[in-house]
């Protein structure tokens, strides 16, 4: 999570090392989780995890809709949910994972994650990767050859980078 404290003139104060306690999955699962989880946000027209897209980043992602464990309920009669969305980047090597949780947006007029939480998740993304990673070069082409479609949809930024 932190790899080194600093001062604010740049000095190291203390460097963190990684403290691996065990493996949870194989490396097998987990590439093909990854995998799945760009084929979710993938180039932004597809999958519910296309709002979360970031021009120029392999990003993965899982959107997640559930109903509050507290069994209360709203003025339209529906349970309170939680919306959030996961992602990670690069898909291939994560090393950013921003997650969002919004806790009953009822006043949206919907409960899916993928609407309500994953262009956030895009936001974050737009405003951090920029500072953190490089664009890929995989991506840069990938985007090279695309015609630019209006996707009609508002909320996260997508900027080329």
């Amino acid at each position: 999570m932190v790899d080194k404290i600093t001062d604010q003139n740049g000095n190291v104060i203390q460097e963190i090392g990684s403290n691996i306690r065990r493996q949870v999955i194989s490396e097998s699962a987990s590439d093909a989780i990854r995998q799945i989880m760009e084929y979710e946000v993938a180039d932004g027209t597809q999958g519910g995890g296309g709002r979360a897209y970031v021009a120029g980043y392999r990003i993965g992602g899982k959107s997640g809709t559930s109903e509050q464990l507290n069994m209360d309920r709203r003025a339209d009669g529906d349970y309170k949910k939680v919306a959030s969305f996961a992602a990670v980047l690069p898909a291939n090597d994560p090393e950013i994972l921003v997650y969002v949780m919004l806790d009953d947006p009822n006043n949206a007029r919907t409960d899916y994650s993928s609407i309500l939480a994953a262009p956030v998740v895009g936001n974050i993304i737009s405003e951090v990767a920029p500072w953190a990673l490089r664009p890929t070069a995989w991506t840069a082409a990938r985007q090279a050859t695309r015609c630019p479609t209006s996707s009609g949809r508002s909320g996260a930024t997508h900027r080329s980078r």
